[in-house]
């Protein structure tokens, strides 16, 4: 689904909302403990050699493939990307869904679900999931919230979908 802007915050129950993470986008593939986080052109990220390392060390499977977003957080939680390009503060991986599991492709599951299996097994102070900034329903509560966090922008994104 293309992304497309509203004017006004709506609540719905056939969409979950999420923050938007000011970072790099990238897949985490991890295989045999071992971790590569990779860029949406296909390109490594070899200056994050270490977090990816992190990643496959904590997360204990066989193989994954998870999508999310490579973010350095300030104390108070919130994405600075100024500190990600200059690399001021320790990075994570914020991780928004998983694709693959051991072999097995997920993406046709429901979202919900995969989320729920990505939360079962992120762990370790180098991989972050997501699930706990995401709320269901509640699109123009979830605004306002974001407006006193100062947070940049959100995302809405269709339940149903797989």
């Amino acid at each position: 689904m293309r992304l497309s802007r509203r004017s006004e915050a709506f609540d719905s129950d056939q969409f979950i909302f999420e923050l938007k993470i000011d970072g790099f986008r990238a897949l985490a593939h991890i295989q045999d403990g071992k971790g590569e986080l990779v860029s949406r052109n296909g390109k490594v990220f070899s200056g994050f050699a270490d977090l990816a390392a992190s990643i496959a060390e904590h997360v204990r499977i066989e193989s994954a493939v998870v999508d999310g977003e490579i973010a350095c957080i300030d104390e108070a939680g919130r994405p600075v990307f100024r500190d990600l390009l200059f690399r001021r503060r320790e990075c994570v991986f914020i991780a928004f869904d998983l694709l693959y599991l051991n072999g097995k492709e997920l993406r046709v599951l429901p979202l919900l679900e995969r989320k729920a299996m990505l939360k079962n097994f992120s762990g370790g102070n180098a991989l972050e999931s997501s699930t706990s900034t995401m709320w269901k329903r509640t699109g123009g509560s979830y605004l306002k919230k974001l407006l006193k966090w100062r947070v940049s922008s959100a995302s809405a994104r269709i339940r149903r979908t797989t």
